[in-house]
């Protein structure tokens, strides 16, 4: 549990001052990108993130991941560039509801991951 507790308190403020802030309808705030990153793709990316994070984060001495410069590694793994990656993020936190359903399905995939860990 200890391995993703860390990102599941940011994952919970995030969630919280999206809610919070942006109340209003996307389209309302935020014009849809013209390659804008499908809600799946984001949401795999997010789930990267927070692994990577999740592992540098335990301070294992000599670990490569800590070498690992987490957004530019998954912009080249996905073969997007960082203002697309930025407008796709901007356009679905613009939607709570949208973003909290993409929010959801990471931290179910990291719910998954863990649960053979804490049987």
């Amino acid at each position: 549990m200890r391995l993703f507790s860390n990102f599941q308190s940011k994952y919970a403020l995030a969630l919280v001052v999206v809610l919070l802030l942006l109340g209003c309808k996307k389209s309302e705030l935020i014009p849809k990108p013209d390659q804008l990153i499908d809600e799946e793709k984001l949401s795999l990316m997010m789930y990267d993130l927070a692994v990577i994070d999740a592992i540098k984060a335990q301070s294992i001495p000599n670990n490569p991941y800590n070498q690992v410069k987490a957004k530019e590694f998954l912009l080249r793994k996905y073969q997007i560039d960082s203002l697309t990656y930025a407008k796709s993020v901007q356009y679905y936190a613009a939607d709570a509801e949208k973003f909290k359903l993409i929010c959801e399905s990471v931290k179910k995939k990291l719910d998954q991951q863990l649960a053979p860990a804490n049987p």
